[in-house]
């Protein structure tokens, strides 16, 4: 598979969503809360950002109320059920 990336995927634009997903902590835009398109319709790439209420320490409906760096399986200390609806 990785030898066929580059032949579906603008992969400048994969990296650059995962590594600002990353920095952001927006843990609910790796599977779901993304935006493919393409212009060729054989390249796909990450280029439109889409829905980013969980950056930074939201909450899934955008309420700031965690603390910067949780990771996919974090659970919420309070509660113990999952922090993201992704994970």
């Amino acid at each position: 598979m990785l030898n066929e990336c580059e032949d579906y995927l603008v992969m400048d634009s994969i990296v650059y969503h995962y590594l600002f997903i990353q920095r952001h902590t927006m843990v609910d835009n790796v599977a779901k809360n993304t935006f493919w398109s393409t212009e060729d319709l054989k390249h796909w790439d990450l280029t439109r950002n889409y829905d980013n209420d969980t950056a930074d320490g939201n909450n899934n409906t955008g309420n700031l109320v965690f603390g910067y760096g949780l990771e996919i399986l974090d659970k919420d200390s309070s509660t113990k059920s999952d922090i993201f609806n992704a994970s």
